[in-house]
C-alpha cells in the first residue's frame, strides 16, 4: 500500500490466515453514492459479505449485482427513528438516547421490535427474493442482549443460519464501543448457546478501531469477521489493497 493512500499496512499473514477472514460491509442501503463504493470492493474481490438497509436506496441493478456476486447479503438490521444513519448527532448521543429511552422511558417493547424486524426481512425477502444470508444491525443495536434474544428468536424463525456477534468475543482494543460490545458479549455468547442452527465467526472487530494503531494486521485473527464502512475513504483506502 502506498503511503499517499494510508499510513498503515494491509499484510494480514499466510493464504490460510486469508481465507478465514471475514470482510463484512456495512449500511449498504444508505445512498446510491456509497453503494457504489462497496459494488467497487466487490467486484475487486475485496468483499465477502454485504449488509443491507432494506428499506433505503436500492436499485433493482444494485441488487441484481448484489446477487450475482456469489457473497453473503445480510440484513442490517434498524431500530428507531435516532438510530438512522443520517442523524447528525453522532453515536454517543444516539446510545445516550438508547439508554434514556430503555430504561428510563420505557419504550422498547418485545413485540414492537419483534414487528419492526420481522417486517424488514419479510421486506428484504421480496426484494432478493430470498432469505438473508445473516443478521446484523445498524450501531451494532441487536448486540444489545434484549434485542439480540429477539434477533435470534427472528432467525431461527425464518431459518437464518447465521448472525453478528464473534463467538469467542472482541480482539482487545482500547476503543470503549469495543469495551461495551465485550460487555453484552457474555450474556449473548449464552444467549446463541441455545440455538444450535444459528453460527457466527470466531471473532468480531470494527476495521475502524484499528486503523489508526501501529500494526493494525496484529489485531485480525483467524475466523475473524471485520465489519467496515468504505465510505470513509481510509477504510476504503486499505480494503481497496488488502486480500482475502
Amino acid at each position: 500500500m502506498t503511503k499517499e493512500k494510508t499510513s498503515v499496512t494491509t499484510s494480514i499473514g499466510d493464504e490460510k490466515f486469508k481465507k478465514n477472514i471475514t470482510i463484512s460491509a456495512d449500511d449498504f442501503g444508505e445512498s446510491f453514492e456509497k453503494n457504489s463504493k462497496i459494488i467497487e470492493l466487490i467486484k475487486k474481490g475485496k468483499i465477502n459479505r454485504v449488509a443491507v438497509m432494506a428499506e433505503r436506496n436500492l436499485s433493482e441493478q444494485e441488487i441484481s449485482i448484489l446477487k450475482q456476486s456469489g457473497i453473503k447479503i445480510d440484513l442490517h438490521l434498524e431500530t428507531f427513528k435516532y438510530l438512522k444513519v443520517e442523524s447528525p448527532d453522532g453515536a454517543f448521543r444516539r446510545g445516550k438516547n438508547f439508554i434514556l429511552d430503555y430504561y428510563f422511558r420505557r419504550k422498547f417493547t418485545a413485540s414492537e421490535v419483534e414487528k419492526m424486524w420481522n417486517e424488514q426481512i419479510q421486506h428484504f425477502e421480496k426484494l432478493f427474493g430470498q432469505k438473508p444470508d445473516g443478521l446484523n444491525s445498524h450501531e451494532h443495536i441487536h448486540l444489545f442482549p434484549y434485542f439480540f434474544q429477539i434477533a435470534c428468536l427472528l432467525a431461527e424463525k425464518h431459518k437464518i443460519t447465521y448472525i453478528r456477534l464473534g463467538k469467542n468475543g472482541c480482539p482487545f482494543v482500547n476503543k470503549i464501543v469495543r469495551h461495551v460490545l465485550y460487555l453484552f458479549y457474555f450474556r449473548n455468547k449464552n444467549i446463541l448457546h441455545n440455538f444450535k442452527n444459528i453460527h457466527s465467526s470466531k471473532y468480531l472487530l470494527s476495521l475502524d478501531w484499528i486503523l489508526n494503531k501501529n500494526n493494525p494486521e496484529k489485531f485480525i485473527k483467524p475466523g475473524t469477521e471485520i465489519v467496515c464502512h468504505p465510505k470513509k475513504e481510509k477504510e476504503y483506502a486499505f480494503l481497496e489493497n488488502i486480500s482475502i
